[in-house]
């Protein structure tokens, strides 16, 4: 049978590795994404689930204590009960008390095609006891494969924008609350996103791709 599924932690330069938050699930599913306080390893969020929209594992997780334990995370998604599948994470470099969750949801749409967006939430009080959540605008024109294809990165020298990784490459801006697409050239598929310091590099299915001026070219 395959090993359990979720974050594992090493404190020997990944030799040996410790399951830290079990995902409890067989054969798919695990952890989906880390970020750590910029400033203060100590301070983790992750997100780990599996597939199906169990809503007693998936969701958000915090440690204090460098990834040792964990704790559930409530936010608006929590109430959406079996809907919330594949989560991504990102922290703001900038300000790390800003905290973006994008939730794909597990119920198939009206075509019965499975994999849509359930929403983007933005908090600006990670570490607070209870944070609180407000809910971006839907970026229209999305496609239902974020089971696939999810990612998410915010500038690092600005908090209010965000970027999102489906099919398309989208870019979010807190100041006029709009998404705009900035896929451009790019193969479809959006994977992976990365900063050399204000150069995004971009990984998808048709290779690496990198603009220097905030995805205009």
């Amino acid at each position: 049978s395959p090993p359990p599924v979720g974050i594992y932690k090493s404190i020997d330069g990944g030799s040996n590795w410790s399951l830290k938050l079990d995902a409890q699930i067989v054969l798919s599913g695990g952890g989906w994404c880390l970020q750590s306080h910029p400033a203060d390893f100590n301070k983790q969020y992750a997100a780990a689930g599996g597939v199906f929209g169990n809503p007693t594992i998936n969701g958000v997780y915090r440690s204090t204590d460098a990834g040792d334990s964990w704790q559930l995370v409530t936010g608006p998604w929590t109430s959406l009960t079996g809907r919330v599948e594949r989560i991504q994470l990102a922290l703001a470099p900038s300000n790390p008390d800003i905290l973006y969750a994008s939730v794909q949801d597990a119920i198939s749409d009206s075509s019965g095609n499975p994999g849509g967006l359930l929403g983007v939430w933005r908090t600006d009080n990670a570490w607070a006891a209870t944070p609180t959540w407000t809910q971006l605008p839907f970026p229209f024109g999305t496609a239902n494969r974020f089971w696939y294809n999810h990612v998410l990165s915010v500038d690092p020298a600005n908090a209010d924008l965000l970027y999102l990784g489906e099919v398309k490459l989208w870019r979010y801006t807190a100041s006029t609350m709009t998404w705009t697409d900035f896929t451009g050239p790019l193969h479809a598929d959006q994977h992976a996103m990365a900063w050399a310091g204000s150069r995004l590099i971009v990984g998808d299915d048709g290779g690496l791709w990198s603009t220097p001026d905030g995805a205009i070219t």
